[in-house]
């Protein structure tokens, strides 16, 4: 990794460039390097996750932190080098020319970290789920056509047998919940197959994973409800800002107006953390969720303009006598 210094004393600029490895103390060394040497700003480029070992170990000092788009700053074509890129990074920060990405803090990171941890540990689940449907369509065992989900409680229960070694279609049916529409003879129909040894150690195999999978799931939220202290009452606003979308789907004056008065309080809670949740990305989908609290502030105003409208209206047509069919006679 290379750093570059840039001074600039009586008017004249000099720069130093050294090279850094990316570990601990080598990183440790460049912080040192630079605060002894009165570096107050520091750029760098983001590239893939390699960029955050040396953000964290400068984020310990009293530098201000500039992490810049590798789109916004790319260089001429064939002169891209190490030492080049910081001299380059150093020139823009200088003059004010690049504009810094947004980094959460470390409690915001942690839980994006997380649902994207659990994010992923789902979408293996389903792809084994899948994998479960391709076996026993390769022992032509038709359960999706009985039932709308393979893996749940009735399912689970057959699959379970004929691991265990059952092939009979009328007691493999008989697991079938009370609750399931087709009838036992669609059940019995659908599960005569033929399911080898083969065919079962996949399926075994495939549940255990599954199982596994959700332990981990069930782990991941345990550890997201643990760490979610910080995040409580943004997401309970976010909850709440749900309902005043209705107001955006009522075509009475007087149900708008009611609404807008049952909201009211909600409007001002919005006010209240509108600014925190601009400068902090809540679990990892904060723009998302900026953008509806934003939405909900503009269905607040836009519905109490429309009511305050509509009662001008009404009292100019009163005065003026078009309000009454009677009066205009």
């Amino acid at each position: 990794m290379a750093a570059c210094l840039r001074h600039v004393s009586d008017g004249k600029v000099t720069t130093e460039v050294r090279t850094f490895q990316t570990t601990t103390a080598d990183l440790l060394r460049l912080s040192e390097w630079l605060a002894v040497n009165g570096c107050t700003h520091v750029a760098m480029e983001a590239t893939g996750i390699y960029w955050k070992p040396v953000w964290h170990i400068l984020d310990d000092g009293e530098f201000k932190l500039v992490l810049a788009n590798a789109a916004h700053v790319k260089n001429v074509p064939g002169r891209k080098t190490d030492v080049n890129d910081a001299m380059r990074l150093a020139e823009l920060l200088a003059y004010g020319l690049l504009r810094a990405s947004f980094v959460p803090d470390a409690q915001t990171q942690e839980m994006r970290n997380l649902l994207r941890t659990r994010k992923q540990l789902v979408r293996e689940q389903a792809s084994h789920a899948l994998r479960v449907q391709k076996t026993l369509d390769d022992a032509n065992i038709k359960l999706d056509s009985v039932l709308t989900d393979v893996m749940g409680k009735s399912g689970r229960a057959m699959i379970e047998a004929l691991i265990a070694g059952e092939t009979n279609p009328a007691k493999l049916a008989s697991l079938a919940d009370r609750r399931v529409k087709a009838s036992a003879e669609r059940f019995r129909e659908a599960l005569r197959g033929r399911v080898t040894k083969h065919h079962r150690f996949l399926l075994r195999l495939h549940l255990n994973q599954i199982d596994a999978l959700a332990a981990a799931i069930a782990a991941v939220d345990a550890q997201v409800e643990a760490s979610l202290g910080p995040f409580r009452t943004a997401v309970e606003l976010i909850c709440r800002s749900q309902a005043s979308r209705t107001l955006t789907r009522t075509s009475s004056s007087q149900e708008a107006r009611n609404l807008a008065d049952r909201h009211t309080s909600d409007a001002a809670a919005f006010s209240e953390v509108h600014e925190m949740m601009r400068h902090q990305l809540l679990l990892g989908k904060s723009r998302r969720f900026v953008n509806r609290i934003n939405y909900s502030q503009t269905a607040l105003v836009r519905n109490e303009r429309a009511c305050s409208r509509q009662g001008g209206d009404r009292r100019n047509a009163e005065r003026t006598g078009r309000g009454n069919p009677n009066e205009r006679a």
